[in-house]
């Protein structure tokens, strides 16, 4: 199940700042009228890395191959970093990394939109694509980085189509591609200076939706396998009656975003028998739910999961409102149960 995490949602919830970034990741926030300058790159599940932030129908970035082409605006010199010979182009609309010390951090895929994340010691890349219909929106606000100054970008070729590069910093630099089909790409790098940057992106491997497992490491979940690891996802979760076990999906790639969505729609599944149960003076279901949110803390899934980020610290404070007869302001978005 999909509940995108929005902006007033992580507002509406008690929680430090640590905590608001991994909701943004859970899912992504909805940025497609006017998303601000750093809009749209939620990070990943950790604590304390670098974020903003769980992500598949179509799944992970890819590119058509080709060189990363920088103008250099002076003596009419361009700087060409050649692809890989791996690379071909347009062997699909997304994009996956295949270079050297590299490895995948975390990966969230939903239909027409999603990330993969790369880290490498202190250097991180990520690559994220968005339906192509916000491309222009994304660019509009890549443009305002250095407000009040307008900066249009600078051309680039990734993989055989172009793009635009701006800079944040010195060591932190993103490339909007233009939209293939239904998806654009863009690529944020940080720890990276802007050779290194541009020397990356010529490692980048397009990849058609269908291939992206292909390029996962094993710890990630496939889709024969997703049937199987959404089961022992709910191994030792009490369900409400209405909820029916069958109904319980996820369409995340990353076992620590499909966990996500299985205890999430069990947790918005009792919070809302509380809510129906107060509301008609049920004291039986009110306290039945009560019961069950308490038990949160002895999840399985999110016992695992808070060794990696903190999920499942929302879950637990919320159910500890409710257990206290509180119903938190604005849950409903925090949790993405609306969805």
């Amino acid at each position: 199940m999909s509940r995108p995490i929005t902006d007033a949602g992580v507002a509406g919830l008690a929680i430090h700042e640590g905590r608001a970034e991994l909701l943004e990741e859970i899912m992504t926030a909805d940025v497609a009228v006017h998303p601000t300058p750093d809009a749209g790159f939620p990070r990943p599940p950790r604590r304390t890395r670098w974020l903003p932030a769980l992500v598949a129908a179509s799944v992970l970035g890819a590119i058509g191959a080709g060189a990363v082409v920088l103008p250099r605006l002076l003596d009419d010199e361009v700087t060409v970093v050649d692809a890989p010979p791996f690379a071909t182009p347009s062997r699909g609309p997304l994009a996956v990394l295949d270079a050297p010390g590299w490895s995948v951090r975390s990966v969230s895929a939903q239909p027409g939109y999603g990330d993969v994340s790369y880290e490498n010691g202190d250097a991180e890349l990520e690559i994220r694509w968005k339906e192509a219909a916000d491309h222009d929106g994304y660019v509009a606000s890549r443009t305002r980085i250095d407000a009040p100054k307008v900066d249009p970008g600078r051309p680039v070729t990734v993989l055989g189509a172009p793009g635009l590069l701006w800079a944040y910093g010195p060591d932190d630099h993103t490339v909007i591609r233009q939209a293939e089909g239904d998806v654009f790409l863009e690529f944020r790098g940080t720890g990276l200076d802007e050779a290194a940057y541009l020397a990356l992106l010529g490692r980048l491997l397009a990849v058609a939706p269908a291939d992206l497992e292909d390029h996962l490491p094993a710890r990630f979940v496939t889709g024969a396998e997703r049937d199987d690891a959404i089961a022992q996802a709910l191994t030792g979760i009490p369900l409400p009656d209405a909820l029916d076990r069958d109904s319980i999906e996820s369409t995340e790639v990353d076992p620590y975003h499909l966990g996500a969505d299985v205890a999430g729609t069990v947790t918005c599944a009792w919070i809302a028998q509380y809510e129906a149960a107060t509301e008609t003076g049920d004291v039986v279901a009110a306290q039945e739910a009560q019961d069950a949110l308490r038990t949160s803390r002895d999840w399985p899934v999110l016992r695992r999961m808070d060794r990696e980020g903190d999920y499942p610290e929302v879950v637990w404070e919320i159910s500890a409102e409710i257990v206290r007869g509180v119903l938190p302001v604005e849950y409903d978005e925090g949790l993405g149960c609306s969805e």
